[in-house]
């Protein structure tokens, strides 16, 4: 309510440098140690070094370009933004032994209470400086809070010790099978976040705010709960990579239990978007509406796909996932080449349509080359079923009554029509399901039982 598009678009362009870096430096390890279960000294310290070196490498590489990359999209704030990113990100080095050691201790509860920590100084951050008129630079320092509240509360919590270490012979092992998850995750990175600098091209700073701002939005059930649930269901689905089994029956509970709560959430998000806007955004965020509603039919189907994800890494089988993320690279940034023609609307929808087009041939060639049923693939189709009839039930709604209601009373009823229909068709398809939510004995029980 506070800043304006053209800060948010700002901020945007600059986190997908930093973001890269990550990627490059920090995520691909993190998720080779875990699939090791095990953390070795000499492996820990070679690879904080290894990351960190290469950190402050790459920062100091686009610091340089700064100024060209401020002048390409002609706003010279950037440069400023880019060299206090520059500052402040190598400390995600030091969050990969923390993240590693508590992955494989499957104690999420600590890392939760880390994040959710970090999170909650962050927005106190933000919203200080924003109402302080700092503009651009509020963003800047809530994530700079963030990160370092992150960094330390980790490092507390981490019993596993690290240094620097000028050797590099333990990684010979590490590295030849971390580099194909940085692969695969930069040309994840491709697809996920080129849209932010080529929509900031084509169509400028202000237009780009509206969009990432929509997107943030939409996709903000699935920030909060994938992060989590990728860490367990990782952690989980290594602990049984040698039982073929006990991995698909995993799986698809996996995918069936997610699903029972991702598709009503999101498609009752798109449902409401303009009502969400106009009440906690304000009417200068009002065409960031429709770009929320899109968006919300195509995270189900992302989070989805990460759990098929983890569970073909699991597997070792990075290069299975290689060619379905380059799959998807190609198709979503070749649709989005062409919607961005045609304004931000045009650029969610192609969006959609380029990541749907993907994911079914994902599910195919899953099918045939790792021999997963289509009933374990395809789980998640009766909960889309019954969102989407939710949908075109407030949709009709919506357009009978919305000259008649107030925006709150409108957003209301909206949310009690949706939970009303969802629960009267998940207590007639998943009774047994919603009641396993429920007891801990029933969850907890493995295939053989």
């Amino acid at each position: 309510r506070v800043l304006t598009p053209e800060d948010y678009g700002l901020m945007a362009i600059v986190s997908v440098f930093f973001i890269f870096i990550t990627i490059f430096t920090v995520n691909g390890f993190v998720t080779t140690l875990v699939r090791t279960q095990k953390l070795e000294n000499a492996v820990c310290n070679q690879l904080f070094t290894l990351s960190i070196s290469l950190y402050i490498a790459i920062s100091l590489s686009i610091s340089y370009f700064a100024p060209n990359i401020a002048a390409f999209y002609n706003n010279q704030s950037i440069e400023h933004v880019i060299y206090a990113m520059a500052l402040i990100t190598p400390l995600n080095s030091f969050c990969i032994i923390p993240n590693a050691y508590l992955n494989i201790e499957m104690n999420f509860k600590a890392k939760a209470i880390c994040e959710s920590i970090a999170a909650f100084i962050s927005a106190i951050v933000a919203l200080y400086f924003a109402y302080s008129g700092y503009g651009y630079w509020a963003l800047f320092y809530s994530l700079a809070a963030e990160l370092i509240v992150r960094t330390v509360l980790l490092n507390v919590v981490n019993k596993h010790r690290y240094v620097l270490d000028r050797r590099f012979n333990a990684l010979k092992e590490v590295l030849s099978f971390s580099y194909k998850i940085q692969l695969n995750e930069l040309i994840w990175f491709s697809y996920n976040k080129l849209d932010t600098l080529i929509v900031g091209k084509f169509l400028g700073i202000q237009q780009l705010g509206i969009y990432n701002v929509g997107v943030e939005i939409a996709s903000l059930p699935m920030t909060k709960a994938s992060a989590i649930l990728n860490q367990v269901g990782f952690s989980a689905f290594s602990k049984v990579n040698n039982d073929r089994s006990a991995g698909h029956y995993y799986l698809e509970r996996a995918i069936k239990l997610v699903s029972l709560f991702i598709f009503p959430v999101f498609l009752g998000i798109s449902a409401v978007s303009y009502e969400l806007v106009k009440v906690f955004l304000g009417q200068k965020w009002i065409e960031s509406a429709a770009i929320i509603s899109i968006f919300a039919f195509l995270f189900p189907l992302r989070m989805i796909n990460a759990i098929i994800y983890n569970f073909v890494i699991s597997i070792n089988q990075p290069v299975f996932a290689i060619k379905n993320t380059l799959l998807t690279c190609i198709l979503v940034i070749s649709s989005i080449l062409i919607g961005v023609q045609f304004g931000i609307l045009a650029t969610a929808v192609s969006w959609l349509v380029g990541f749907c087009f993907a994911f079914l041939i994902i599910l195919v060639r899953a099918k045939m080359l790792l021999k997963i049923s289509y009933k374990i693939l395809f789980s998640w189709l009766t909960p889309m079923c019954i969102s989407l009839f939710m949908w075109l039930i407030i949709f009709v709604f919506d357009h009978y009554f919305s000259e008649t209601l107030e925006t709150i009373e409108m957003l209301a009823a909206k949310i009690g029509i949706g939970a009303l229909v969802v629960g009267i068709l998940y207590g007639i398809f998943y009774k047994s399901e919603v009641t396993s939510l429920i007891s801990r004995k029933q969850l907890n029980k493995s295939p053989i039982e």
